[in-house]
């Protein structure tokens, strides 16, 4: 083993533990860190944006760095598996959520911590879209406007059809944006960790809150498999996991 890749989603327990949905899980995982760290071992974590957790960015360079972490990843959330059943409680608008996912960006370069985004569009990362991994487009419904015609149509991933449709596309605006940055090759191989999602499949989304009188779309959605949360649980693609 040479590497390890971990998910990081807040600096406190009660942050973390939220949304892995197990007490306990932070400590768990900061234990595997040290464990990795003293064996030499080069770790990468990514961290996923959630309307819970967007302001614990900022304070996460800091306690990355001291754990041994080389290079950190920031996603927003992307409506699959868990995050589609429970959009309206997951998934923020980005207007809320990227001013502090930039801070933390900011932060990475005063700790000396390699840093990059992917997932967000690169007309909302101003000087920071020189820091924006890759992001193929994972759906084949048509782009929204303005991304239709956007010069950054190629590189950038666009914005998922089910956020536009909740949240609309008046945050996005197109035009060109700063090109990606150059890296020496340690930065390069740190890049190369971050592999992205695995398979997608199909699952209804659940946009609105329990209570809300709005009625989900009939359209589809995709989401990850998830694995089983016990030994003998056979991993549940279409149900609840």
């Amino acid at each position: 083993m040479s590497d390890l890749h971990v998910s990081i989603h807040g600096t406190s327990p009660g942050a973390h533990d939220y949304h892995t949905g197990r007490p306990g899980s932070l400590a768990a995982c900061l234990q595997v860190m040290g464990r990795a760290q003293r064996a030499g071992l080069t770790i990468v974590a990514t961290t996923v944006v959630t309307r819970s957790n967007f302001r614990e960015l900022p304070k996460l360079p800091p306690a990355l760095k001291r754990r041994g972490v080389s290079g950190w990843l920031i996603e927003p959330v992307r409506p699959f598996g868990r995050a589609a059943d429970q959009f309206a409680r997951v998934v923020p608008r980005f207007g809320m959520a990227l001013p502090w996912a930039l801070h933390g960006l900011e932060q990475a370069r005063r700790n000396d911590l390699s840093a990059w985004i992917r997932g967000a569009p690169l007309c909302a990362l101003g000087p920071f879209a020189a820091s924006a991994l890759p992001n193929p487009r994972s759906s084949e419904a048509p782009l929204p406007e303005p991304c239709a015609e956007c010069p950054e149509r190629s590189r950038c991933g666009g914005v998922d059809p089910i956020y536009v449709e909740v949240f609309g596309a008046k945050e996005l605006s197109a035009r060109a944006a700063r090109p990606a940055a150059e890296f020496d090759s340690g930065r390069a191989r740190l890049m190369r960790m971050f592999v992205g999602i695995g398979p997608l499949i199909e699952r209804e989304p659940q946009l609105y809150s329990p209570d809300s009188r709005h009625a989900s779309p009939a359209g589809k959605n995709l989401r990850l498999p998830m694995l089983p949360n016990t030994p003998g649980e056979q991993a549940q693609s279409n149900g609840d996991s």
